[in-house]
């Protein structure tokens, strides 16, 4: 992390912008997902409530260039993909997405599966991460 956010060189203490953020959980607009940039790699951390109020996990993902250089690619998805993108970055389910668009939770799902390989990352919430990323929305 201390490569993509900056910080201290001891071990054990987070970067201050990742501290920052972790203690602005619970504040209304706090955004829900963090992301940096170094070089042709993206690392995006997440938050995860555990088992009790006061311990929260991170959920790392990092993305780098492959051989096919990015595969992230906006315009490469279809117009109804576009809709389901911009309500999974709103924290919409998959099942609120499919009431909004008048389709099942599983047409949903199956249209998630197909945006993930074409922005290049593994999950909704790398997904939410990168299209947020594209149109400035922060939640």
């Amino acid at each position: 992390m201390k490569e993509f956010f900056g910080g201290r060189a001891r071990t054990r203490v987070l970067p201050d912008k990742v501290r920052r953020w972790l203690a602005k959980k619970g504040e209304p607009k706090a955004p829900e997902s963090l992301a940096a940039k170094r070089g042709d790699a993206r690392l995006y951390l997440k938050r995860q409530n555990l088992y009790t109020p006061h311990l929260i996990g991170l959920l790392l993902e990092l993305i780098t260039r492959n051989g096919k250089g990015w595969p992230r690619e906006h315009n490469s998805l279809t117009p109804r993909e576009r809709e389901v993108l911009l309500w999974l970055t709103q924290g919409k389910s998959n099942a609120e997405i499919g009431l909004i668009l008048g389709i099942t939770p599983a047409t949903v799902g199956k249209h998630l599966e197909r945006i993930y390989p074409k922005l290049g990352v593994e999950n909704r919430t790398a997904a939410a991460s990168f299209a947020s990323e594209l149109t400035g929305n922060t939640r």
